[in-house]
């Protein structure tokens, strides 16, 4: 049995560290996702407003194979101190496109990432035959954050007044509860169960402990994520480790019907928490960092 334990955590430490970025600029950036629902049934580009009038060529050789007429229709609200980010400048890079890209039911998604995703924004969609559809003003509230923005409903408003939908932070926060939780309990109760303790007789005990601290893992290590960024949370996650290890230790060392021999809960809450550790380190990497690094 403690061969295998070994074995395994060996494993996990390894992937561990081969999912860690390599270079500075690798980790994960700003980057705002917009979900169109029912988009326009013509060609269109869509840009963030910022009230910065800051000029960057973020479209590079792309700006030869857009429509420049379009792009004019972009700059109508320069005027009125909003500036294309995109298509004109938000003085800092911004990667993106002003085309989306279809995704299921029939939406389009357009990304913006990188340094210049702004905090504080408008969506604006112009047409191929000149019609203009413009956000309220929005703040961005995480640090990649995904918005909805229904063309449809919006024809339906007036100029300048269309909402848009965000993200609700609380479902955000039980949704990742879950996905923490769950895998944990199934992780340290197979270790429970190796260590010979009584599971049933341990229930209780074993729910109560991991449930309370996985609601400290979302709060604490969900703020961070969703605020600032995934290497902050790599750094945060093994001081929340660290002191959920020792409040479990003390915890099961007093609760815990156990096996004879001394030592036990300590050694048991050590392998549990540093097999989670790895889980839940894997797990952040792929849900913010594969697919969010540039």
């Amino acid at each position: 049995m403690k061969k295998r334990l070994l074995t395994t955590i060996t494993l996990l430490w390894v992937m561990c560290l081969l999912g860690i970025p390599a270079l500075a600029d690798t980790g994960p950036k700003p980057a705002l996702t917009i979900t169109v629902q029912h988009p326009p049934q013509e060609p269109y580009y869509l840009d963030l407003l910022v009230q910065r009038d800051a000029p960057y060529d973020n479209l590079y050789e792309a700006r030869g194979d857009l429509d420049k007429e379009m792009l004019e229709l972009l700059k109508s609200q320069m005027s009125n101190g909003w500036y294309p980010a995109l298509s004109y400048g938000n003085g800092i890079p911004l990667h993106g496109k002003l085309t989306g890209e279809p995704v299921k039911n029939g939406t389009m998604m357009h990304r913006f990432s990188y340094f210049g995703v702004p905090e504080q924004y408008r969506i604006f969609i112009v047409t191929e035959s000149g019609k203009m559809t413009l956000s309220v003003p929005m703040q961005k509230e995480a640090f990649q954050e995904k918005v909805t923005f229904d063309y449809e409903k919006a024809q339906q408003t007036t100029f300048g007044e269309a909402e848009v939908g965000q993200k609700n932070q609380l479902m955000a926060y039980f949704i990742q509860f879950l996905t923490t939780l769950l895998p944990t309990l199934l992780l340290e109760g197979v270790v429970l169960i190796l260590f010979r303790y009584p599971l049933r007789r341990n229930l209780r005990p074993f729910l109560a402990a991991n449930i309370a601290t996985q609601v400290l893992l979302t709060v604490a290590l969900g703020t961070v994520l969703h605020q600032t960024g995934l290497i902050e949370a790599y750094l945060l996650l093994p001081l929340l480790e660290l002191i959920i290890f020792a409040v479990e230790a003390a915890y099961y060392h007093k609760v815990l019907v156990r096996p004879a021999g001394p030592g036990k809960p300590v050694l048991y809450a050590f392998v549990a928490n540093l097999l989670s550790f790895g889980c839940g380190f894997l797990m952040m990497n792929f849900e913010f960092g594969i697919h969010t690094m540039f």
